[in-house]
């Protein structure tokens, strides 16, 4: 009885585990997918979407409060940390440039 407990307990473990790799690997490819297509817009001139709050970000990029811009850019979007920095050094560009 106590093998037949172990072995579905074990079963449960290594299906739990797959299906979180697979989620894993899932997120990696999107994330990756959405950097070559912010880049090819990059290239192409276009203009991404704008994200909700962008005046938020903009105000403390504007105080030079860069590190608070990208938290603050990760709280809007659930982008990871090197994509908020991208986008808020992108932004920082823009802002620059008038």
């Amino acid at each position: 009885m106590e093998i037949m407990i172990a072995a579905v307990l074990l079963l449960g473990l290594m299906t739990w585990l797959s299906i979180d790799a697979k989620q894993r690997s899932q997120a990696a490819n999107h994330q990756r997918l959405e950097r070559k297509v912010d880049a090819i817009a990059a290239h192409l001139g276009l203009a991404t979407a704008e994200v909700e709050g962008v005046e938020e970000i903009d105000a403390l990029l504007r105080e030079g409060k860069l590190i608070a811009a990208v938290a603050r850019y990760r709280e809007l979007t659930g982008a990871d940390l090197l994509e908020a920095k991208q986008a808020v050094d992108r932004r920082a560009a823009e802002l620059a440039a008038g």
